[in-house]
């Protein structure tokens, strides 16, 4: 039996300590899926440890990872917001459908539904903030320095963002929820898409 809790304790540390990771590089969506896994993790452990102390109700390390998943919805949905200028409300409303997510006990396997679309929204983020480029080494060489060594791709982060964006739109529609709730988190993400056509043309 210890040897057995020794093992569970070993797996929870290396999933907050890769959700660590994960929302340090600003994976918010890697860093909630690992989140996920430590809160499961730590809730199959949770019974004996409570017994060991006698003391029954929701414990420290609990509400700590609860806090922690909380705070890091917000960074995604403010960040995704702050990276593509989305208004309040939709702002608001991809808060829920991030929690509506994390909901699904599924969100902590990295291939369901939603596990994919966190990745997405996170995808999303990154493909904004990012620069592309391409090397011409023998047009520099032939001009002897005078042109440019790098040739900046301004549109390749908006036209990923945009096949994430989409990529999103679709695994939403084909979630088991009702229809009322795919038409209440499908305005933020239509919202967006206008957003990145507006920065592309």
């Amino acid at each position: 039996i210890a040897h057995g809790h020794g093992v569970r304790l070993h797996l929870f540390r290396h999933s907050v300590q890769a959700a660590f990771r994960a929302e340090m590089a600003g994976r918010y969506g890697a860093a909630l899926r690992y989140l996920c896994t430590a809160k499961y993790q730590h809730r199959a452990m949770t019974p004996s440890l409570l017994a060991e102390d006698g003391w029954s109700g929701e414990d420290a390390v609990g509400r700590t990872l609860a806090e922690r998943q909380h705070e890091i919805v917000e960074a995604l949905a403010h960040t995704l917001a702050a990276t593509w200028k989305l208004d309040a409300r939709s702002t608001r409303v991809l808060e829920h459908l991030i929690e509506r997510l994390l909901d699904d006990p599924d969100s902590a396997q990295p291939s369901s539904p939603s596990s994919r679309l966190l990745h997405d929204l996170e995808r999303i983020v990154l493909e904004g903030q990012t620069e592309y480029y391409r090397l011409q080494p023998i047009i520099w060489l032939g001009s002897g320095g005078r042109r440019p060594l790098r040739l900046g791709l301004p549109f390749q982060g908006s036209l990923k963002a945009l096949r994430a964006l989409n990529a999103a739109r679709i695994r939403l529609d084909r979630l088991p929820w009702s229809g009322a709730e795919v038409a209440y988190f499908s305005a933020p993400l239509r919202t967006l898409g206008d957003l990145i056509g507006q920065r592309l043309r």
